[in-house]
């Protein structure tokens, strides 16, 4: 009989934090659509298979800002306010395509995934959003961990030890806020990697025992890893470390050739918000006179051409089949040619943005779904957890890891690009004053002034986010990016100045905390780079 392959697959959940007091920003759509899109979606699918009793073991990273906006019951009001919208756009395009349009079937298929997605957040969830991750985790089967606080990619903050001590205590405590049980691995955004990030995680993540990192992080490794990327390592914090397959990965993700660029699959930017008059759509768009998404699609990618064809569901499902099956002989094929090279069963680690399951690549949903089931009835394929494997194996094999990331091209790139250099040095500014801030205050006897610290904390960790630098440099909305930093920077040096001249001013205050009402209860004092001291030296 031969070894089973060892797969791990975690999802990993983030959306930059958009909240607005007066229901302006078009940019909270981007949450509202990957909850319609993706994350109800893929949780009925997960759900649907656990009553089916089929096996499965799944990891989910949720970021503490998008767990935020899941609680948030103003976020959630008015998402049920989308749904509403898009359920009426869908009957108006219904009557109007008729059941003989080619069309028809495709606008309807959206139409009842509305319905679904308002039903069971009302009825099932009791219009709770963060209660439908809390059912999959519930489920025994998918575990769900953090990542640092606010998404940061984080080796730009290599030096800034108060900040990541705040990042990784603060992820902690939403995490328990949001589920009642620690983390047990955190997700670095895009796997980045300095040397000794580690014992951050380890510092302030009281139950953590795993972490994710590029394949470049033992490539490049200064010791000689035995097993390569095909098993974890141990850190010198205790924490192991596992590396993604990015050849797996990329089989699925690539630009040029992955599965969601097949011909036959939906057209993610052929929208009727593009399409269709004004006047007719314009009412269920964020702004009436702009164009927008609304969901409603109806052709399949068709290559580069201009005459798109008309979506085919059928079509789409074959090339699933197809693609689910592709995937799991070239999964097969690898680990035969490996095994007999490595000491111990091949371990490969897969990881995806779980926004491209039903938003970016509409069949996904599909695809997973069968390439869990398939491989729930195979007898030589075997889905885990990394804590599955870290109980059931013995892992001595102890290394230092390279610093490193996911990302193309240089190891910050795009974060730092030329276009958002000047950001990160504000930014950097911003996190030195509020680290002498926090030394001024840490005492505790100044309840009132340590408001405005708490805020200015929360304001710094909603600034250091990845998504503005990566949104400058992808040019999509870097207005809106650079409004936010400049918001932010804006706060934190007023609290700064106001905490130097003694003079509040409580209005505002009370104003900066309901605009962004996130991480209640945190300790800012966490701020500080003395907890890093245990087991960094720090110059």
């Amino acid at each position: 009989m031969k070894d089973k392959s060892q797969v791990t697959i975690t999802l990993h959940a983030h959306l930059p934090y958009v909240r607005s007091l007066n229901d302006n920003l078009a940019q909270e759509d981007w949450y509202y659509e990957a909850l319609a899109e993706s994350y109800f979606p893929l949780v009925r699918m997960l759900l649907g298979l656990d009553k089916q009793n089929i096996p499965f073991r799944l990891t989910l990273a949720l970021s503490p800002m998008l767990a935020e906006m899941m609680r948030d019951e103003l976020l959630t009001k008015r998402f049920i306010a989308f749904l509403d919208r898009h359920i009426e756009l869908g009957e108006k395009e219904l009557l109007r395509l008729g059941d003989s349009s080619p069309f028809y079937q495709t606008a309807h298929d959206t139409y009842e995934n509305y319905i679904h997605v308002k039903s069971e957040l009302i009825s099932v969830y009791d219009s709770k959003v963060i209660n439908i991750f809390l059912a999959l985790e519930n489920t025994g089967k998918v575990e769900v961990i953090t990542t640092p606080a606010s998404h940061a990619f984080l080796p730009l903050f290599e030096n800034k030890h108060s900040f990541l001590n705040s990042s990784f205590a603060t992820a902690e405590k939403t995490h328990f806020q949001a589920f009642k049980k620690y983390s047990k691995g955190v997700w670095l955004p895009s796997c980045g990697y300095f040397t000794n990030l580690e014992h951050y995680i380890k510092t302030n993540i009281l139950n953590a025992k795993y972490f994710f990192v590029s394949p470049r992080s033992f490539a490049l490794s200064p010791c000689k890893i035995t097993n390569g990327c095909y098993a974890p390592i141990k850190t010198e914090s205790g924490l192991y470390a596992f590396a993604l397959d990015s050849a797996l990965i990329n089989l699925v993700t690539s630009s040029l050739d992955g599965y969601p660029g097949d011909d036959d699959y939906k057209e993610f930017y052929r929208d009727i918000g593009y399409d269709l008059p004004l006047e007719y759509i314009g009412e269920y768009l964020h702004n009436s006179n702009l164009r927008g998404f609304t969901g409603y699609k109806y052709y399949s990618v068709s290559g580069k051409r201009d005459d798109k064809k008309p979506y085919d569901y059928k079509k789409a499902e074959a090339k699933v089949i197809s693609h689910a099956n592709h995937f799991l002989s070239v999964l097969r094929e690898k680990n035969e040619k490996i095994s007999p090279l490595l000491t111990v069963l091949p371990l490969f680690n897969l990881a995806f943005d779980a926004e491209l399951f039903g938003h970016w690549w509409r069949e996904g949903i599909m695809w997973l779904e069968k390439i869990i089931k398939d491989i729930s009835t195979s007898s030589d394929i075997t889905l885990l957890t990394p804590t599955d494997y870290i109980e059931m194996n013995t892992i001595s094999e102890k290394a230092t890891l390279a610093s490193a990331s996911t990302e193309c091209g240089s190891y910050v790139y795009p974060y730092l690009d030329g276009k958002n250099n000047n950001a990160l040095k504000l930014t950097y500014e911003a996190i030195d004053k509020l680290e002498d801030l926090v030394a001024r205050y840490k005492t505790g006897k100044f309840p009132i002034m340590e408001r405005y610290i708490v805020q200015a904390v929360k304001e710094v960790l909603l600034l250091t986010s990845s998504d503005w630098m990566r949104i400058i440099h992808n040019d999509v909305s870097p207005r809106y990016a650079n409004e936010r930093i400049k918001r932010h920077l804006d706060t934190v040096y007023r609290v700064s100045d106001m905490m130097s001249t003694s003079k509040g001013d409580t209005t505002w205050l009370i104003d900066a905390e309901d605009t962004y009402p996130l991480f209640v209860g945190m300790d800012y004092r966490t701020f500080s780079s003395e907890k890093a001291k245990k087991h960094i030296n720090i110059i």
